[in-house]
């Protein structure tokens, strides 16, 4: 151990932490790049630097574990880059095996415990790879069957070089040499993709926690400004000619701006790009892809579209569930995608893009996609439904079953999971973030999930109603359209009120009942608002609009923690304080 005292030594770790995290993060993303570009010399040189650099470091504060570990990782890479290891699955599971172990390291030492991880198992492993004691790679084979599938070799070819012993364990380097094929063919028929450019953005680290305090401030600002607002309207109304008057509209216009644009400034330093979220699951999905013995390949676009932090992480689990279901239970065997007339390898797509003050995450697989009787059958069994009730159902109304807590239509449990096994979840995880699902899927073509999530949770636009003279906020993420309602157009079924939209019937609700709101009379019009969440839509009855605004939601107070539809108050322009809606909650009272 390096002689520093501890407080150096407290900053040492911290800043090796710090910088070795995102080296490790780095690392494991352009290993599965590396696994699909093999000759890409850049890019292993790359990686063997980065895991060069966390060795040397921990060495220097004497984190030896770490350091030992890492140099037996740095021998194995070296290996690949001086071309006496040729990079295969095989070698690949082992080094990425080595990533997470010492991802594990970093967090023990991070968190201060005294590290019980064994790193003897997966040292022996690198150690056997390097004196030669490996297996055949089954990736050969593979590569082996598709050349002679081409009509380049005959199988006779392919099963000599496997048989080779010679310092060349490539099946296809050792056919070019013997010039079986051509490298332009081999090329072509592993059609060798080129990595993605990567660039180094310049960067200040800034405490999580101060960003949150000066959030916590521009929201404070916010009211202020919708306060100055309402004044200056008042004033407009009741002194037009007043300088005074003339002065404070003034005043609280360019007010107004210099907040908008402060919140979006703020907005933006907080933003990351989503990619620091996708990144994480090319190898997720190349592990499990093994794993099932499936071909999948994932492609990401909309990597660079931004959203807040603290979004982003809580979407992490919702798109962990959806990504492991697609591959378990939506993207089939190669054996059975070749009987549907599908090419071998399935591909999931994962795309984002904004809409509005929205983020739109997009995740598609082209597998079997939803069999709505199996899931109808199911539900049934499973009391969800009745028989009647599954007959009556349309396509879409089916696939809300999905939705349903402990509903899964696979045949048997896996570490991975069927479709269905968590999308209960997903959907509660995506309600606390004001968001909302759609669900798309047919036979035999796939399934599409779309996640619309506001941008951010302190800060969002709302629609303003008022019930008898009490106002309420509803986030206009879950808002599809308004429509005037006469009473007389207000039907009950099955103890239901209802009325007809676009020649849909929909269940309603009043929010003076809701909310035990004392009307002054009666009253022949009303505002119908229509609210979705997932596939599921109701409307909301009010007696009038006041308008759009952007709102800061404010936690309840303890006592008020338990109301029920309710998810937080924001005070308004004038003062008061109104209550924000809870869709979700009030959701699930009609329609269950």
């Amino acid at each position: 151990m390096n002689d520093f005292n501890p407080e150096e030594m407290k900053e040492f770790i911290q800043d090796f932490l710090v910088e070795s995290k995102e080296l490790i993060e780095k690392v494991d993303q352009e290993l599965v790049v590396l696994e699909k570009n093999p000759r890409d010399l850049e890019l292993l040189n790359g990686i063997f630097r980065a895991v060069h650099t966390i060795k040397g470091t921990s060495s220097f504060i004497g984190l030896d574990k770490i350091s030992k570990f890492s140099h037996s990782v740095e021998n194995i890479l070296n290996e690949l880059r001086s071309d006496k290891l040729k990079v295969n699955s095989e070698i690949m599971d082992i080094i990425l095996e080595s990533v997470d172990i010492i991802k594990s390291l970093m967090d023990d030492l991070e968190q201060g415990k005294d590290s019980k991880i064994d790193i003897a198992t997966t040292t022996k492993k690198i150690q056997d790879i390097l004196s030669g004691k490996s297996e055949p790679s089954t990736e050969e084979k593979k590569i082996g069957e598709i050349l002679v599938e081409k009509g380049l070799v005959s199988e006779e070819d392919v099963q000599k070089a496997l048989d080779s012993q010679e310092d060349m364990p490539k099946v296809g380097e050792l056919l070019v040499r013997d010039k079986k094929i051509t490298q332009k063919q081999l090329d072509q028929a592993l059609k060798i993709q080129k990595k993605p450019t990567i660039s180094v953005e310049k960067t200040m680290r800034i405490e999580v926690k101060r960003l949150d305090d000066l959030m916590n401030n521009v929201s404070e600002l916010v009211l202020r400004r919708n306060r100055l607002i309402q004044l200056s309207k008042y004033f407009e109304q009741n002194y037009e000619n007043d300088k005074f008057t003339s002065d404070l509209t003034e005043l609280s216009n360019s007010f107004d701006l210099l907040t908008s644009d402060l919140h979006a400034s703020l907005m933006k330093v907080r933003m990351v790009p989503i990619n620091k979220l996708f990144s994480k699951f090319p190898r997720m999905v190349r592990d499990l892809a093994r794993g099932s013995k499936k071909e999948v390949d994932l492609d990401i676009s909309g990597a660079d579209t931004e959203l807040d932090k603290a979004v982003a992480e809580e979407l992490n689990d919702p798109l962990l569930h959806l990504i492991r279901n697609a591959i378990d239970h939506g993207i089939e065997d190669p054996a059975q995608r070749k009987k549907n007339k599908k090419r071998p390898k399935g591909t999931i797509s994962l795309n984002a893009f904004h809409q509005g003050n929205d983020i739109v995450i997009q995740i598609k697989d082209d597998g079997r996609g939803i069999d709505t009787e199996k899931v109808k059958k199911k539900a049934v069994a499973k009391k969800i439904i009745t028989k009647d009730e599954a007959e009556s159902l349309t396509e879409q109304e089916a696939f809300k079953l999905i939705f349903s807590p402990g509903f899964s239509t696979a045949k048997k449990i896996t570490d991975i999971s069927g479709r269905g096994v968590g999308m209960d979840v997903v959907k509660t995880n995506i309600e606390k973030l004001k968001g909302v699902i759609d669900i798309d899927s047919s036979a035999h073509a796939g399934t599409a999930v779309s996640l619309k999530i506001p941008l951010t949770l302190e800060i969002m636009q709302a629609l303003i109603v008022e019930v008898f003279g009490e106002t309420f906020a509803i986030p206009l993420t879950s808002i599809i359209k308004i429509e005037s309602i006469e009473e007389k157009n207000i039907e009950t079924i099955r103890g239901k009120e209802v009325v007809n939209m676009n020649d849909f019937v929909l269940p309603v609700t009043r929010l003076d009942r809701v909310f035990d709101i004392s009307s002054n009379g009666s009253q022949d019009k009303f505002f119908a608002i229509l609210l979705g969440s997932a596939e599921e839509k109701i409307g909301v009855m009010v007696t009038d609009i006041v308008g759009k605004e952007e709102i800061v939601i404010k936690t309840l107070d303890a006592f008020m923690h338990d109301s029920k539809y309710i998810c937080g108050a924001t005070i308004m322009g004038d003062g008061h304080v109104s209550l924000v809606l809870d869709v979700a909650e009030l959701m699930k009272s009609i329609i269950n």
